[in-house]
């Protein structure tokens, strides 16, 4: 599922969710809910993420 492979990507670049959060500048419980496929992503952060986790 594609919410699973976020929460790899985060935990392969040793990062919290905290840290994904603030750079997305988004809150943490709102990043969590993203990583547990409860929320959609918009796609301006989809660009962000893709430059976080090269």
């Amino acid at each position: 599922m594609f919410f699973q492979r976020i929460h790899d990507l985060r935990v392969d670049n040793d990062m919290t969710q905290q840290q994904v959060a603030d750079l997305l500048v988004c809150n943490r419980q709102v990043y969590a809910r993203y990583e547990h496929g409860e929320r959609e992503i918009p796609v301006s952060m989809l660009f962000v993420m893709r430059l976080i986790v090269k």
